[in-house]
């Protein structure tokens, strides 16, 4: 969800860029204004990325860690190899 949130939020700043393109030509907002407030909407949706990237590298760690103990619980246990749950 807070991936989706995200692409949301990268859609929004695309359709807002072209809403000040429009206001280059109607007002002295000029090309450098343009830049400037897209790279600021920008670093805001990459650090939100960047700190969903964290969490989903520490998930990933954690399901690895899970998948290390169910082997571990089978080598030890054989009769739940025989359940076939994992």
């Amino acid at each position: 969800m807070e991936g989706l949130a995200i692409g949301i939020e990268g859609a929004k700043l695309g359709i807002s860029a072209i809403g000040r393109v429009l206001r280059m030509a109607f007002t002295d907002y000029d090309e450098d204004d343009l830049e400037r407030d897209m790279e600021r909407g920008a670093e805001v949706i990459e650090a939100k990325a960047e700190v969903l990237e964290d969490r989903a590298k520490e998930l990933e760690e954690m399901a690895e860690d899970l998948q290390d103990l169910t082997y571990e619980m089978c080598e030890e246990i054989p009769a739940l190899t025989a359940l076939d749950w994992f």
